[in-house]
């Protein structure tokens, strides 16, 4: 449900500790991505540009 379908006291109430940390009780790791994801995410020479671009303009 959308937050515009939301009244304040359950966003309040849904956000409230937000700023806790949340803790996880395992999590396993893939070389696999997803099909929804695959063309969505930049790959490791995209995301090494950017990088490179950025450190540039700070320079």
């Amino acid at each position: 449900m959308p937050c515009a379908d939301r009244n304040r006291v359950e966003v309040e109430y849904a956000l409230r500790g937000i700023d806790k940390p949340v803790g996880v009780a395992g999590y396993s790791l893939t070389h696999d991505l997803p099909r929804e994801l695959a063309g969505k995410l930049p790959d490791a020479k995209q995301i090494e540009a950017e990088i490179l671009r950025e450190l540039g303009a700070e320079g």
